[in-house]
């Protein structure tokens, strides 16, 4: 789970005022729900690949809800676009944020991980924690 990036003005401008943080957040290219809607639930996929291939380089976000997020993570972003997300990897220009913004996240994010982790492949680090390659969040 990660908190670094933000839209969120109030939190930033609270963390600024509370922390003494010069940027407590920042924004990145991303999809939102009606952006993904948008191209209808067939469309999908190609939601998803428009923001990889127009934003080729750094961070780039999705969010994976907008119809059914096991069907986004397993099938279209495993599977249909699995290579487009590798070569990201290759290249080390910048992950893909996955982003799952419904549910219960204590069940969401955990299955979401375990799908990604199938499907992508983990290492564990010396903690004994399976981290997911670095070009996906």
């Amino acid at each position: 789970v990660n908190f670094q990036c933000s839209d969120t003005m109030a939190g930033i401008i609270m963390a600024r005022r509370f922390y003494g943080c010069k940027m407590a957040g920042f924004s990145l290219p991303a999809t939102e729900h009606s952006t993904v809607t948008s191209w209808s639930k067939d469309g999908e996929v190609d939601a998803f690949r428009n923001m990889l291939e127009k934003f080729p380089n750094g961070l780039v976000g999705v969010v994976c809800d907008s119809y059914d997020i096991w069907n986004s993570c397993e099938k279209i972003l495993g599977e249909q676009l699995k290579e487009l997300i590798e070569d990201r990897g290759k290249r080390g220009v910048g992950p893909l944020v996955v982003r799952p913004d419904s549910g219960d996240p204590s069940t969401v994010v955990v299955r979401v991980l375990d799908i990604l982790g199938s499907k992508f492949g983990t290492v564990t680090n010396t903690k004994g924690y399976k981290l997911l390659p670095p070009y996906l969040r």
